[in-house]
């Protein structure tokens, strides 16, 4: 299981601060087939809540589950990579995180790289 933290935001820009549980830069997400990723948004980020999580237009989707929200009151995302991805190939992936502070949507676009 792969845990992304949400560490921090910027309006101006849209980017998100995105680090690892051991505190290192996470803007490119490595991930393995069938490993399930956990966005977890931390109180002082900045980030009221995501609206969205999907790739972007005309690539492929690496996901066999969500990403969604997780239930109940959480604020946190999680998705599964799909397994049945090509051991034999690499899969970069361009995504999108949608997020909201003070009601202002924003959009920032990290990676996710599967190897095989």
């Amino acid at each position: 299981m792969a845990t992304i933290n949400i560490t921090g935001s910027n309006t101006t820009t849209g980017e998100l601060v995105l680090k690892d549980p051991k505190g290192h830069s996470a803007t490119k997400i490595f991930a393995q087939r069938n490993e399930v990723i956990t966005w977890v948004i931390l109180p002082t980020s900045g980030v009221s809540s995501i609206k969205e999580i999907k790739p972007k237009p005309n690539n492929q989707n690496i996901f066999s589950e969500g990403p969604a929200k997780l239930q109940g009151s959480s604020r946190n995302w999680q998705g599964r990579i799909n397994p049945g991805l090509d051991p034999g190939e690499s899969f970069q992936e361009e995504y999108f995180i949608e997020w909201v502070d003070g009601g202002i949507d924003h959009k920032y676009d990290p990676l996710i790289q599967i190897n095989p």
